[in-house]
């Protein structure tokens, strides 16, 4: 890259977004090399080969009923996290075909329990290698291993709690949402960075629950 700093991609559970150490033009990722591999195996030597030295890749999915054969997207992930890798933006490319972005895991990039799961999984296959490892390792001690425990059991923080108690029907409303839904705006509020961007989400978390909304969205 010209600024020689590895693009490195972040896992935000099942909304998953692209983050950078720096922030690139949308033509930087268009420049990276597609990629297709007719099995996870394949996908396997290629990382094997190049996980330490690649900023990131496109691969290339095509859908099972169509005349292609490719691996599926859940058997590149498992190879990806056994590398220290991650999948992120995916890009529809039509008659069956689609791409999606596969990089670097970023140090601090949360973990979702679905993939501490794989890990566990192929852990017990004896399938993980050491970069893989280095980055579950780094993760426990930056937090980021742990850091959506509360969000997948939905546990509501205090601060959030607190302004639910002074809106009684955003509270009943809340409640009422099914796992999912209310996993998504927890979620979302776990994300902020700043503390005025926390307040920000709770009153609009509290105002869409008041409205029985029960996904936030895109882009709001």
């Amino acid at each position: 890259m010209p600024n020689g700093k590895r693009r490195r991609c972040k896992e935000t559970n099942s909304f998953l977004i692209l983050i950078f150490i720096s922030k690139p033009k949308k033509s930087d990722l268009s420049k990276l090399p597609e990629h297709y591999f007719q099995n996870d195996s394949d996908w396997r030597d290629w990382l094997h080969e190049n996980h330490d030295s690649s900023d990131g890749i496109h691969l290339i999915f095509y859908k099972v009923e169509h005349h292609m054969e490719s691996m599926r997207w859940e058997e590149a992930v498992r190879v990806a996290l056994c590398y220290g890798w991650i999948d992120s933006t995916v890009k529809s490319l039509g008659d069956g075909k689609r791409r999606q972005y596969f990089c670097p895991r970023k140090p601090k990039s949360v973990w979702s329990k679905l993939n501490k799961d794989h890990i566990k999984d192929l852990k017990s296959k004896k399938l993980m290698h050491s970069s893989g490892l280095a980055a579950i390792q780094v993760a426990k001690e930056n937090g980021s291993w742990s850091a959506l425990d509360d969000v997948e059991n939905g546990v509501v923080p205090e601060d959030l709690q607190r302004a639910f108690n002074q809106n009684k029907e955003a509270k009943k409303n809340f409640e009422n949402f099914t796992h999912s839904q209310r996993k998504s705006y927890l979620y979302w509020l776990n994300q902020a960075k700043r503390e005025d961007t926390r307040q920000k989400r709770i009153a609009e978390i509290v105002g869409m629950s008041a409205q029985n909304i029960k996904y936030r969205t895109l882009g709001r």
